[in-house]
């Protein structure tokens, strides 16, 4: 035989933007607790799925200047070093912009494997 948790509903409204809280009263455990309502858990949902968004678009930006900026000053770096007339930061900025474009598409993939 299931055991039967009986609840109790108390609406209570004492919010000051006319939202009222939502309380159950579990009568078997006596235990209460605030019932959230089903906007209120979308609304919390979608504040997480937008704050992934923003964490995604970052990562992303990072993925794509940082390998950029690091080949260009390696290889400028270089350039200063050997006399080389730029060619090594030509070179490290193809190489900054493969990396980048690599990194890119793999979080691009990874992206849409979680979805």
């Amino acid at each position: 035989m299931k055991k039967v948790d009986w609840v109790l509903l108390v609406v209570v409204n004492e919010n000051k933007k006319n939202r009222s809280n939502r309380y159950v009263l579990s009568l078997n455990t006596g235990k209460v607790k605030e019932d959230q309502s089903k906007k209120e858990k979308k609304r919390k949902t979608d504040f997480q799925k937008s704050y992934y968004y923003i964490g995604l678009v970052g990562q992303i930006g990072f993925s794509i200047a940082l390998p950029i900026v690091a080949g260009a000053m390696i290889g400028s770096f270089v350039d200063q070093k050997y006399s080389t007339n730029s060619r090594a930061t030509l070179i490290g900025l193809i190489i900054g912009v493969i990396v980048s474009i690599i990194a890119f598409v793999k979080t691009v993939l990874t992206v849409l494997e979680d979805k």
